[in-house]
């Protein structure tokens, strides 16, 4: 089965730039309230539905396209 051993994440929600490298089949992720915690599984999940369903469904499931830049990153 594959698995996931590496991720980067730009500018999704309130996420710059976040890398992971060399996960494990269980990872934790520990960090204070706000630190995006959340979001990187939020960042999963919509990968996750737009790979196997349909990617505009995915991005109105969250009904927030405009989140999905985080505010002051480049580009249209």
């Amino acid at each position: 089965m594959p698995r996931l051993t590496y991720l980067r994440i730009k500018n999704y929600r309130a996420l710059r730039d976040v890398e992971f490298r060399d996960l494990t089949p269980l990872s934790v992720f520990i960090g204070p309230n706000g630190s995006g915690k959340s979001t990187v599984l939020d960042a999963l999940a919509f990968l996750e539905e737009a790979v196997n369903g349909n990617l505009t469904q995915a991005w109105e499931k969250r009904n927030r396209f405009a989140g999905m830049r985080t505010r002051g990153s480049e580009g249209n």
